[in-house]
């Protein structure tokens, strides 16, 4: 846990971790991806983390470690997520995938919409 006032991690009950071999305990322990983690957003506004997997849906949980839905893409074709992003209205996330492929989500994980990019032009159609 990251105490912003005190700038430093902290242990659950808040007390400061002072040992530099001591771990401080997890707030919470967030499940559901089987592979390596390439992305997380943390959303202390909302109460949300929002994390992508390779080869795998992109999960949002609540900062407590419940687990609220899972999502992907609807094309079967695009490939691993690399970047995941959420957007100043704190309601889109932005994922952008291996080989030029970027999707726009809402919060509730309805896709928006996907296109490809091309030296820096996104291509819609």
């Amino acid at each position: 846990i990251w105490n912003g006032m005190k700038g430093l991690v902290v242990n659950k009950d808040l007390s400061p971790v002072t040992a530099p071999d001591e771990n401080p305990s997890p707030g919470a322990i967030l499940t559901g991806h089987i592979r390596q983690i390439v992305g997380v957003v943390i959303s202390s506004e909302l109460g949300l983390v929002i994390s992508a997997s390779q080869q795998g849906p992109i999960l949002v949980h609540t900062v407590y470690g419940d687990l609220l839905r899972q999502f992907e893409p609807e094309l079967a074709l695009v490939e691993d997520p690399s970047q995941l992003f959420m957007l100043p209205d704190a309601e889109t996330i932005c994922t952008i995938y291996r080989g030029n492929q970027i999707s726009f989500f809402t919060i509730n994980g309805k896709q928006l919409v996907h296109s490809k990019f091309v030296d820096d032009h996104i291509l819609v159609g």
